[in-house]
């Protein structure tokens, strides 16, 4: 065999070892027997991650949101897939006080002292749009939600997780807190918030007992989110050519399904893992070496999203711009 296989045989084995260095080293903690609070679970991965929860055995799980109609339906439906694990819907709006708290009391009811908190901080928007008109009340919900509503509901779950010196909490941010793109600033700010945030309170609280904190960054997730709702809506709101600007986006910076990022979070319990990137390409963490390279040359993105990434900073742009009229002629 010559030196280049011998070199390029390395390589692989490197990157198979550290793709899988978390799983390699053996689960930490288990999840069974614990109770969950799953937040932004009425669609979408949240749905994903509370079936996951149930699925390793939770005893309960508390599912919130703000859409009770469809979250009570996600309820009745893991009740007849789940029945050995209770769960409770609880209707939240995470910007509110009053529902943060009644959350909390709910859950050392239904908890009572002794069963350890699993907490997945899950809810979020987006909104894609010009920065130079973006309303205010869009920025505001945007970071109000996807960040200090995370910071708040995990002050308010501290003092139940402290006490037992024993818990979980699971951050859901994003790629985006490592590529930020046109048009989605506000969104990338906040979920890069999430990721600093998240790093602040492992560092502070994982020595006070088994006390876990991890962020998951899904990135391009097929079937739900942004991608399936344009989709849905493509002819009518001129994105003919959608199928195009999916494509650039799958095979250049990977994509992943519900269960990967529901996946994602089991691990990170599971393994202690204090951040997993969820995209694939062929397998591969691409993510992972975008986000070093871009690190090391901190300027290649500034040449990549006009040569190479056109096709989908066209679609930002043209989702954008939709916003942007939609505003225009609702009078915002």
């Amino acid at each position: 065999m010559e030196r280049s296989s011998y070199a390029l045989l390395l390589v692989a084995i490197f990157i198979g070892l550290y793709q899988n260095l978390d799983t390699l080293l053996g689960t930490r903690y288990g999840v069974k027997g614990k109770c969950a609070v799953v937040t932004g679970a009425s669609s979408g991965i949240g749905v994903s991650i509370a079936e996951a929860l149930a699925e390793e055995g939770v005893s309960k799980i508390i599912v919130a949101a703000r859409r009770f109609k469809k979250l009570s339906k996600v309820a009745e439906t893991m009740k007849r897939k789940y029945p050995n694990t209770e769960t409770i819907a609880v209707k939240v709006d995470v910007l509110s006080k009053s529902d943060r708290v009644e959350l909390r009391k709910i859950a050392d009811e239904k908890f009572g002292d002794k069963c350890v908190t699993i907490l997945v901080n899950n809810a979020g928007v987006e909104y894609w749009h010009p920065f130079e008109t973006l309303p205010d009340e869009k920025l505001d919900q945007q970071i109000n939600v996807n960040l200090l509503s995370l910071m708040k509901m995990t002050k308010d779950f501290l003092p139940r997780i402290l006490k037992a010196r024993a818990g979980h909490i699971v951050n859901i941010a994003s790629q985006a807190a490592l590529f930020a793109v046109p048009y989605g600033q506000a969104y990338a700010a906040s979920k890069a918030g999430v990721r600093g945030f998240t790093k602040g309170i492992r560092a502070e609280f994982r020595h006070r007992g088994k006390i876990t904190v991890g962020v998951v960054l899904p990135g391009y997730i097929s079937n739900t989110g942004m991608y399936a709702d344009m989709q849905k809506n493509s002819e009518k709101k001129g994105f003919e050519n959608l199928d195009e600007y999916v494509w650039y986006n799958k095979y250049f910076v990977g994509s992943s399904d519900p269960y990967d990022s529901s996946k994602a979070v089991i691990d990170s319990i599971k393994y202690d893992v204090p951040e997993v990137n969820v995209n694939y390409l062929f397998g591969a963490n691409i993510n992972r070496l975008h986000s070093t390279i871009s690190e090391i040359f901190p300027r290649v993105w500034d040449w990549v999203l006009p040569n190479i990434m056109v096709k989908p900073v066209e679609f930002t742009m043209k989702l954008a711009k939709l916003r942007e009229t939609e505003d225009t002629f609702s009078g915002k």
